[in-house]
């Protein structure tokens, strides 16, 4: 807010009328002073310039009929008659020049400058420093008065000022226009005072860098009417006393446009501005103000508008702007309006006689530190917020009885309340991005276009709501919320967020947010419940017959009148509480349990309950006494059927034996890995080789668990490239001693079969291992391996997509082998061997998309394999050979446990069990130092648990 600190300046006009005085008696004074009839053109001396005379003959300096008047030095001109003129300028042609000094009256409804009938005026002042000074005391007087079509003046570095009551500063009427061209300061300080006045047709009032203050009560700082028009820019309008207003516009055609300035108002009743019948604002880059208990602004069949400009009412208890009757509010371009008054409105819009009110609001703010942003009073209104911020303290929107109004929010976020108070109709209508944050109470229409989100703060009512977007409950934080619609659900769907409380570890009961519908859906498409979930999970299956029936689970969704089965699914197809798996189910007319109704209207038609589904292996479920799994158990032990679990807790169960099975087929054998070595021929006591090999397989596992522990059976295939190396060493007996190396890059795919939904898996696998291989003369060898490998993979199931978890483990691995031909003739050999083979893997803890919680997980085995080898290795070239294994693993049983965070279920692993393996391969030398070798395989497992399917290696080996 501005503030004039040029002091001196009253003082020094209450100096001139003492001047004026004193020197009055030593210069004659006349009725007329200056007088430039048609024709003339007089340059007055400088000097002082005194009239006593009352009315028409009582003029300091008077041109009429085309005179001029040039008075260009200082001069100090005084009248004291009633209705008296300082200057007057009268009829076409005519014109009064004023450059510095001073012009005071005294008298009743007197004039210090008057022009009219076409006639001119310039007042102006040396210097911003040394500025011209008019001013008037008499009652009903003016400082500056023009009037009439054609008649014009100019004002600038001058001080005007009235002390009068009803007096003017200056008044513009008639078609007169006047221009104050900088410099300005306009004060008034009586009451019923108007510090500028343009009325009438075609008057106009422009003004730069003008200091507009009013001292006295009803007054007004700047006063346009009947189709009069100001442009102001650059200025500072200020108002002191009750009811004087910054700026009154009022009747059609007029307008006013105030830019880069600022209007305050202090007194009670007075409005920074007030516009009515038809008047026209344009505010740009400008401050208003009102510090008292009237509005900043006052818009009654009006139209505003409001460009980067701040207003803000102190103690308004309407608010900071109040729009009524008809009226058009456009408030843009980063914008302001707030009010900090108890329970006031930022904004209060009512419609009227003159018809509905409108209020657009785009890139701007409004706000209430006390109430609500936005008031709708009685009659039709439209709020358009575009990319605004509404700022209750708790309010977004407040309609009051009588209102029949609409909110409508354009890519906008908004948080607070909308409430409609009995015998309101208030509509709120959330639209291209918009984001809405509260709670409704008694709204008549509620619409979330495709684009945007209502967030459900608390219990909400409204009659209807059309729903294309997110509507999601939000709070409050512990409890739950219901949203009750009075009369239907429409829109193609869209999608309800809710929570849900499954299986709380406090003892807290089973809740859910609710929709009661005490209409119809008639929604065009199938509304998707979006349910967080909270807690480890709970059962909810009591009859545990594998379905959920009407009385069990939550009840989300309740309807009194028509619908259909698929006007709400579950979005995702489930919901993860802990690790288990729940699913909607609609229950229509005839099938829904009248027990279970919330509706305020009594009988339900429609019941769409969550519940965990029960799942038995290959058959319906037959209902027994259920068991709830409680804290850390899985509700295995049952002899029938178990809960279902989410879809991809299935391919975590399998992962750690997977990834033991890629591990074991890598890590394989020393004829797998190199081929037939026996035949290489030493060139000196040291050598070396090189191979790089391929390795596949396709596999299937049947777990050693039963359906109710949760054993599943998976699919897999492998596949693996392996790069090494060995130096070997000859001593002196042919005895061979290898030290060799390798690393493999490869990948697994892992399906499960899960009756409780589809997922897969694929891996990355990286390893490295080395060896150690000893072979003597006679052929006996003997191996051993140590090795590492890391595995990182994605988890994807058909309803969650590709990306529900990522998971990471390592493996540690050993093994040691050993083997002695047997010549049995023809160059055949049998070659017994044995085998012991151990592994660990390491499954890192991780949070899945579904929120379940999966603990760090390890799982060990050895397998023991003992074998026989049929080979031919007479000829160097080509050594084929055939093979028969037995494999057994043993191994303490592992566990994997999953939840929500607070409480686990343990899940065993499943284990491999006994194995048989039959292949053949061989090794060709098609070059000195160049080998290819392969070898095929089937294994199978020995009882009806365990892996069976198919493997190939095949490899090319330098040795040099």
């Amino acid at each position: 807010m501005s503030t004039d600190n040029r002091s001196g300046v009253l003082p020094r006009r209450s100096l001139v009328l003492a001047l004026a005085a004193a020197l009055a008696p030593f210069s004659y004074a006349s009725a007329q002073q200056v007088v430039a009839g048609p024709t003339e053109i007089l340059t007055p001396a400088a000097g002082t310039y005194t009239t006593t005379a009352d009315g028409e003959p009582g003029h300091a300096f008077r041109a009429h009929g085309g005179g001029v008047i040039n008075a260009v030095d200082d001069m100090i001109l005084t009248t004291s008659g009633a209705g008296a003129f300082g200057i007057s300028s009268e009829g076409a042609g005519s014109s009064v020049t004023v450059a510095g000094g001073q012009i005071a009256t005294t008298g009743s409804q007197a004039h210090a400058v008057s022009a009219t009938s076409g006639g001119e005026i310039s007042i102006t002042g040396n210097d911003i420093s040394s500025p011209m000074h008019v001013q008037t005391s008499g009652v009903d007087s003016h400082a500056v008065r023009l009037s009439g079509a054609g008649t014009r003046g100019t004002v600038s570095k001058t001080n005007i000022a009235t002390l009068g009551n009803g007096s003017y500063g200056a008044r513009i009427e008639g078609g007169a226009s006047i221009d104050f061209a900088g410099g300005v300061d306009v004060r008034t300080g009586g009451t019923d005072a108007h510090a500028i006045s343009a009325t009438g047709q075609g008057s106009k009032v422009t003004a730069q860098a003008t200091f507009i203050t009013t001292g006295g009560d009803r007054s007004v700082g700047l006063f346009v009417q009947d189709g009069a028009r100001a442009n102001i820019a650059g200025s500072v309008i200020v108002t002191t006393g009750a009811q004087s207003h910054g700026m009154d516009v009022a009747g059609s055609g007029t307008s006013a446009i105030y830019s880069g300035g600022s209007i305050t108002t202090s007194g009670d009743g007075a409005f920074g501005i007030r516009a009515t019948d038809s008047g026209i604002v344009n505010l740009s880059s400008t401050d208003v103000s009102s510090n008292g208990t009237a509005s900043a602004i006052y818009a009654d069949n009006a139209n505003v508008t409001l460009d980067a400009t701040n207003v803000y009412s102190l103690y308004s208890g309407i608010g900071a702007l109040h729009a009524t009757n008809g009226s058009t509010v456009r408030i843009v371009n980063g914008s302001t309006v707030g009010v900090e008054y108890e329970q006031a409105a930022g904004i209060t819009v009512e419609g009227g006689a003159a018809g509905p009110t409108r209020v657009d609001i785009v890139d701007s703010r409004v706000y209430s530190t006390f109430g609500p942003a936005i008031r709708l009073g009685a009659g039709s209104t439209h709020v358009r917020a575009e990319n605004t911020r509404l700022e209750g303290e708790t309010t977004m929107l407040h309609a009051t009885s009588g209102a029949d109004g609409v909110l409508e929010l354009v890519r906008s976020n908004v948080t607070g309340d909308a409430i409609a108070d009995a015998g309101a109709r208030a509509s709120v209508f959330v639209a291209e991005g918009s984001v809405w944050s509260g709670a409704a109470n008694h709204l008549a229409d509620i619409s979330i276009d495709g684009t945007s989100r209502w967030n459900i703060a608390a219990d909400s009512t409204a009659a209807h709501l059309a729903l294309d977007g997110n509507a999601t409950f939000t709070g409050p934080v512990g409890g739950f919320s219901t949203l009750t619609l009075a009369n239907d659900l429409t829109g193609s769907g869209g999608v309800i967020g809710m929570r849900a409380r499954l299986g709380d570890t406090s003892g807290l009961p089973d809740a859910s947010d609710r929709v009661l519908i005490e209409g119809n859906v008639t929604t065009t498409g199938t509304t998707l419940i979006d349910v967080a979930a909270q807690g480890s999970g709970a059962w909810t299956d009591s009859n545990r017959d594998g379905k959920i029936d009407a009385t069990e689970g939550l009840s989300l969704v309740q309807v009194a009148g028509t619908s259909r089965a698929d006007a709400f699914a579950l979005r995702g197809g489930y919901v993860a509480a802990g690790p288990f798996q729940y699913v909607l189910k609609a229950f229509g007319p005839g099938e829904a349990s009248q027990s279970q109704s919330a509706l305020a209207s009594g009988p339900i038609q429609w019941d769409y309950r969550l519940g965990n589904t029960f799942l038995c292996e290959g058959k319906p479920c037959d209902p027994t006494d259920p068991t709830d799994p409680g804290e850390g158990d899985n509700g295995a032990g049952h002899d029938e059927g178990r809960p279902a679990v989410v879809p991809q807790l299935p391919s975590y169960l399998v992962a750690p034996t997977a990834f033991l099975a890629y591990g074991g087929q890598v890590t394989d054998t020393l004829h797998q890995r190199l081929g037939e070595i026996r035949n290489v021929v030493p060139g000196s006591h040291t050598g070396g080789e090189m191979f790089v090999r391929y390795i596949g397989s396709r596999q299937s596992y049947r777990s050693d668990l039963d359906f109710n522990r949760y054993g599943y059976g998976f699919r897999q295939q492998n596949n693996t490239l392996q790069l090494g190396g060995s130096i070997l060493s000859f001593a002196a007996d042919t005895s061979v001693l290898r030290a060799g190396w390798a690393i493999d890059k490869g990948t697994t795919s892992v399906t499960p079969s899960a009756a409780d939904g589809r997922s897969h898996a694929r891996y990355d696998a990286s390893g490295v291992s080395a060896w150690l291989t000893w072979q003597d003369v006679g052929g006996m060898y003997v191996d051993g391996i140590l090795g590492g490998r890391r595995f990182s993979g994605d988890v994807g199931t058909d309803l969650r997509g590709e990306d529900v978890a990522r998971l990471h483990a390592s493996q540690v691995f050993a093994s040691v082998e050993a083997g002695y031909p047997f010549a049995i003739g023809n160059g055949w050999t049998l070659e017994p061997q044995v085998q012991a083979r151990w592994q660990s893997v390491r499954l890192r803890a991780f949070d899945d998309k579904d929120g379940v919680a999966v603990d760090e997980t390890s799982a060990s085995q050895t397998t023991h394999r003992i074998g026989i080898r049929a080979g031919r290795m007479s000829d160097p070239v080509f050594a084929p050979y055939l093979r028969a294994d037995l494999l057994h693993t043993v191994g303490r049983r592992q566990s994997l446990t999953a939840g929500d965070g607070t409480t686990d279920y343990a899940f065993e692993l499943g284990r491999p069990g006994t194995q048989y393996r039959v292949g053949a391969g061989g090794t060709y030398r098609f070059a000195t130092d160049w080998s290819v070798y392969g070898e095929g395989d089937y294994q199978g497992s020995i009882g009806s648990t365990g892996f069976r399917g198919f493997s190939a290696t095949l490899g090319v080996r330098l040795n040099f």
